[in-house]
């Protein structure tokens, strides 16, 4: 008798054991879990959509809203994607016990608004999200910060600088150079690498050097919004950045000078007196924070970020906000201590042209050289259609060979000008003069190689035939 009472007792304490096991509702702290939930905002005149990713467990949570890279991209590049291994990074904040925002860009997914944005824009988009946070219950409204990556590390130190409302920042890959000097510095490290000739990286180096300053002409106005977005200094808004701020590098970059960002990021923001940053450079890692030799080959299989590096952005977060976070690891802070020497092409300023070099100039030479080769191949081919002895020729039997002649080089010289042009689009990825971004744009997705993992390869590497897994 007493055996069996003993038997049904262990039973009964297994079975209370395992549906505590299955229906309680442990904490976020504990599991990771989180709920999510669809919102929109109204910035300007675009409705802005995203997704919310809130911790379970009890609240008020601290906050962070995360911001694009370049191009047309829309909140699932920042989430979990089945061509990376492991958790996205919304998924990483979410399941560390922070609300994530992470929304379509302006004028991608369901965002409305134009493509042709401006930085001023895409601020103003963040700090929407950032007020949207700061109005729930379940958050914490002096805990809410910005995230941003490549092309969002111009945005968050902008939108910062303008708002007392963001409590912390963090950035990845953010440069410490103007659109202009990064981007040519990005072209030029995927020609370099392509093993391009001197003579197309010189060529592609003065073709963005026009395109630089076409801003002074009469171009259409989508085109100077994007142009104006070129001529952004992000140092003057980081010294006035009075938040906590944690920059992420990888070494090898080759869309953002990652040695030379930081250096620059360290000094304004001492110099401004913010003494509360940190910056992190992860060895043999990519512009995205993958694996990654050498910023363009990766591992087979699939992509994974570095190790430590969802951790210590979490970790920070959680200790900056004082909700008990773990900070970032030991061995964390002893891998991104070194130093890491400069590495790339070196960066050019495209201001410093001569004043033949003047984009006003070049167009109206490029004009010039369009309006004569084109004549000269009319005048050539109804010459030839009404064989017309010219005035000018005196030898006899020289109009045979002279007028075909003339025709044909002009046709060539139209070609290759022509061609020349084409290139300048193709090269420098501008596209109509369009938003700038962090390297060549893919021919698949028309989405930046270096900011979207999916598309990581130069355009011009006959190396370039792994699709990632």
């Amino acid at each position: 008798m007493n055996f069996r009472l003993i038997l049904l007792s262990c039973t009964a304490t297994l079975v209370s054991a395992l549906a505590t096991m299955l229906f309680a509702s442990p904490s976020y702290a504990e599991v990771g879990a989180y709920e999510t939930e669809q919102v929109s905002w109204r910035s300007g005149d675009a409705e802005i959509s995203g997704t919310l990713l809130t911790p379970e467990g009890e609240g008020p949570h601290p906050a962070v809203v995360l911001v694009h890279g370049s191009g047309p991209v829309t909140r699932s590049s920042l989430m979990t994607q089945p061509e990376i291994q492991g958790e996205g990074i919304a998924e990483s904040f979410a399941g560390a016990g922070i609300t994530t925002l992470v929304y379509d860009k302006r004028g991608s997914g369901e965002s409305t608004g134009g493509g042709d944005y401006t930085y001023d824009e895409l601020a103003r988009d963040a700090l929407g999200g950032v007020r949207l946070l700061r109005g729930r219950d379940d958050v914490d409204p002096d805990e809410v910060g910005l995230w941003g990556i490549s092309e969002g590390g111009w945005i968050v130190p902008l939108a910062a600088s303008r708002s007392d409302d963001v409590a912390f920042a963090v950035v990845v890959s953010a440069s410490g150079y103007p659109p202009a000097s990064q981007e040519l510095w990005a072209i030029r490290n995927n020609l370099d690498y392509s093993h391009a000739p001197k003579s197309l990286m010189d060529a592609t180096t003065k073709a963005w050097k026009v395109v630089y300053g076409a801003s002074a002409l009469p171009v259409p106005e989508s085109a100077r919004r994007a142009l104006g977005n070129l001529h952004f200094d992000p140092v003057q808004y980081w010294r006035h950045v009075d938040q906590p701020v944690l920059a992420v590098y990888g070494a090898q970059d080759k869309a953002v000078p990652p040695s030379r960002s930081a250096v620059i990021l360290e000094q304004t923001l001492s110099d401004g007196g913010n003494q509360d940053h940190r910056i992190l450079t992860f060895t043999d890692t990519s512009h995205s924070i993958l694996i990654s030799s050498n910023g363009f080959d990766y591992p087979p299989g699939k992509l994974r970020y570095t190790p430590g590096y969802l951790a210590a952005m979490s970790g920070w977060v959680l200790a900056e906000t004082d909700n008990g976070g773990p900070g970032i690891s030991e061995s964390v802070l002893t891998e991104t201590s070194g130093q890491t020497p400069a590495s790339g092409p070196p960066l050019i300023d495209p201001d410093e042209v001569p004043f033949y070099g003047s984009a006003g100039i070049q167009v109206i030479l490029i004009i010039v050289f369009v309006v004569v080769f084109a004549c000269a191949v009319a005048i050539g081919a109804v010459s030839m259609l009404r064989r017309r002895r010219r005035e000018f020729l005196r030898t006899p039997g020289a109009e045979s060979w002279v007028g075909p002649l003339t025709t044909a080089v002009c046709v060539l010289d139209l070609t290759v000008l022509i061609g020349f042009l084409a290139f300048i689009s193709e090269v420098i990825g501008v596209e109509v003069l369009g938003p700038p971004h962090s390297g060549p744009r893919c021919r698949r997705s028309g989405r930046c190689r270096s900011c979207s993992p999916q598309c990581f390869w130069p355009r011009w590497s006959p190396r370039s035939t792994r699709v990632p897994a």
